[in-house]
């Protein structure tokens, strides 16, 4: 990438290249006491199994990518967190901030517990193609409204799910919950 000097406000944008970790790394667009933050933009995949990224958008920035196949991925801040395609972590890191996150890709998987600490919506999946893999379980700690979108399979080793509000986004023609011994289907 070409040398620039971040200005406060200054969004991120990584073109349709893709992105390949080398090291653990982290993107901060709230440089210069910008509280606000501004736009993190990921037009291809991020790679880089054996490390980590960190995302800061502030209060008012978006982070935006396509798929995702990384050790860990934390959100810190942002308005809202969107990833469109396959989302491979070991662990998806949230943090206790006001801020939405979609995952709307195909073959999503999580090896570690993802807690939800966000309080903004959490949408999962909208379209039939898409599954989930929680192999560590799944927690809402933020007590996230959660959009659930008609896919075929969410499969969740361990559910934490206190008094929070579930909505099925259209598609669905069915709501069925099984639960087995430490496990659930929907």
């Amino acid at each position: 990438f070409p040398s620039h000097d971040m200005q406060p406000g200054d969004g991120m944008n990584f073109g349709t290249g893709g992105v390949t970790l080398a090291q653990d790394s982290t993107v901060d667009t709230t440089s210069g006491g910008n509280l606000a933050g501004a736009n993190i933009a990921f037009g291809a995949g991020i790679s880089g199994a054996l490390y980590n990224l960190g995302l800061s958008a502030g209060t008012g920035g978006v982070i935006s990518g396509t798929s995702v196949s990384i050790n860990n991925l934390t959100l810190s801040s942002g308005a809202a967190a969107a990833f469109t395609d396959a989302v491979t972590v070991n662990d998806l890191i949230t943090t206790a901030n006001a801020y939405t996150v979609s995952l709307t890709g195909t073959g999503n998987t999580f090896a570690e517990n993802v807690d939800f600490l966000n309080t903004g919506a959490v949408t999962l999946g909208n379209a039939t193609a898409d599954t989930f893999l929680f192999n560590g379980g799944l927690s809402f700690g933020g007590n996230a409204p959660i959009n659930l979108g008609p896919c075929p399979k969410y499969r969740i080793i361990s559910v934490g799910i206190s008094t929070i509000a579930v909505s099925l986004i259209a598609g669905w023609v069915s709501w069925k919950w099984h639960v087995y011994p430490l496990e659930a289907w929907w």
